[in-house]
């Protein structure tokens, strides 16, 4: 990077360049592949922990919790979603 500012603290500087590099030459359409891949797993991850954490509850349950973790309560409430459980997330 010509300003010196590494992104990786893990990653030798030679090695992050390179990943750069690609990341330029990706495509639009490659680069929405990509974040909407990374979605999906942070989604999948998310639902599993949640079905670790309350393994009682219903899928449509574990869906408002995953709501409620990813864009918080005062949003749901500004949209009219119901607070139907009692959640400590």
């Amino acid at each position: 990077m010509a300003h010196n500012q590494r992104l990786f603290d893990d990653t030798p500087p030679h090695i992050e360049e390179m990943l750069i590099q690609h990341w330029r030459e990706l495509t639009p359409a490659q680069k929405l592949a990509q974040v909407s891949s990374m979605n999906a797993t942070i989604n999948q991850l998310l639902m599993a922990g949640l079905r670790q954490q309350y393994p009682g509850e219903s899928e449509a349950q574990l869906r408002m919790r995953s709501y409620e973790r990813r864009y918080g309560r005062a949003l749901l409430d500004h949209l009219g979603v119901p607070a139907e459980l009692n959640t400590d997330v």
